[in-house]
């Protein structure tokens, strides 16, 4: 027996070898720099998988983006085949057919075909007017098995493929024969349905915790400690781990959300428990709030209230009375101040991202979100359409010459939860946010 490092070397110079001399028309394909297709299934290469007939039949899937990476093993030097979604019990009827063998000379040959009928026949998809959408493939025989891996899209849009469940139960019926003409008898038959695990959470370094947050303004962080107050991730809500459960219908399944904890254990309970209710973009820090730190990246301790004062006509502002300078001034327009709203969620530690295509500005705080429209009286605030002033519809978002994005603060800061005051004597506005 060669040591399994050994054999995949052996496998992928091969597979290159035969690449570069066989005829056009044959689809093996060298190793994918990312997706890993050699016919050689390691531990841990599959994240899905089932096995039949005491282990003489195994399936394996992972799923990478809008494609899914499937690989075959049986204990046979003949054909295995996979079909997807059959008709009847222990019968191909309608079923989305793979079968795939290889050869005495090492060529692997695949079909991409369709079953006509309960025990066949399953024509190639092409010779039906589909298509051959298996794009990726290679073989191998070792040990009294036959390997078989390949790439496909989960949707090929081929009338003769069938989607490729991502969520719920595979329904299939696995086959596979003791010779490589795959019209011969099969020697083992089985249909049924496997569940499909959901979808693992994230784990990210705090390197890679960093670039999400930077690259991702409308990115959760869940803090799940007992020790927020004293040191935080920017932005982070403090949400303990017995406490996160409760609290699920107030999370937007569409935003990614980043978890920590000053353990390993609540973070990965939190992440998971996410999953399990279907968020499906959930990332965990690995090391937690330590990690982050010793990184040298910022972080931001508890604070009861952030107090900020403009004055219409001044460029300078003050956070906490501390005097600020923006590069514009508020202005007054429609009987409301408006500025560049990037000075004031700044402030609060909020999140913006300006869409320049659409003219659409998204605001994120904590769980808050808003979204605005240049020249549009209405606003999106966490998925609820209101008017941002009901009582003039001419209050809107507007592009002030040389080209700044001026918003109206009072309707920006209320929908942040914060008091706003207005001084007609000083022409101040004073905004207050209680953490």
């Amino acid at each position: 027996m060669y040591p399994k490092k050994l054999l995949k070397t052996i496998s992928m110079l091969c597979c290159l070898f035969i690449f570069t001399i066989i005829p056009m028309g044959f689809r093996i394909l060298p190793v994918h720099a990312e997706i890993l297709i050699d016919g050689v299934i390691d531990a841990g290469e599959y994240n899905q998988s089932i096995s039949l007939q005491n282990g003489n039949y195994q399936l394996f899937w992972r799923y990478e983006e809008d494609k899914v990476v499937i690989g075959m093993k049986a204990k046979t030097l003949g054909w295995v085949s996979i079909g997807i979604s059959p008709k009847g019990k222990n019968q191909m009827d309608q079923a989305d057919m793979i079968i795939g063998w290889v050869e005495s000379n090492g060529e692997t040959k695949i079909h991409d075909a369709f079953s006509k009928g309960p025990m066949g026949p399953h024509p190639q998809d092409d010779t039906l007017g589909g298509t051959n959408d298996v794009t990726v493939f290679t073989g191998m025989e070792l040990d009294g098995y036959t390997i078989i891996e390949f790439q496909r899209l989960l949707d090929t849009k081929d009338a003769y493929d069938l989607p490729f469940p991502s969520s719920g139960s595979l329904k299939y019926i696995a086959a596979y024969g003791s010779k490589d003409e795959y019209t011969s008898m099969h020697a083992f038959r089985v249909s049924g349905d496997a569940a499909i695990a959901k979808k693992a959470h994230s784990e990210i370094d705090a390197k890679a915790a960093k670039e999400l947050y930077d690259k991702t303004p409308s990115l959760l962080i869940f803090d799940v400690s007992n020790a927020w107050k004293i040191g935080h991730l920017p932005g982070a809500i403090n949400i303990e781990m017995n406490d996160v459960a409760q609290n699920l219908p107030k999370f937007n399944k569409e935003r990614p959300i980043l978890v920590y904890c000053r353990g390993e254990a609540p973070a990965i309970f939190v992440a998971d428990l996410l999953m399990q209710n279907d968020f499906t973009d959930v990332y965990r820090l690995l090391g937690g709030f330590e990690a982050w730190v010793k990184a040298g990246y910022p972080s931001e301790t508890y604070k009861e209230k952030t107090n900020i004062r403009f004055q219409i006509g001044k460029e300078t502002y003050w956070v906490d009375d501390i005097a600020k300078t923006m590069d514009t001034k508020p202005i007054i327009l429609e009987g409301r101040t408006m500025l560049p709203i990037r000075f004031l969620a700044e402030s609060l530690g909020a999140r913006l991202n300006w869409i320049p295509a659409t003219q659409e500005i998204y605001i994120y705080l904590q769980l808050l979100e808003i979204k605005m429209k240049v020249g549009y009286s209405q606003a999106v605030v966490n998925g609820k359409t209101v008017y941002i002033d009901s009582n003039n519809p001419k209050v809107k978002p507007v592009i002030i010459p040389p080209g700044r994005t001026f918003l109206p603060l009072r309707f920006v800061a209320e929908n942040l939860n914060c008091k706003v005051d207005w001084n007609s004597g000083k022409q101040e506005v004073t905004v207050t946010y209680l953490n």
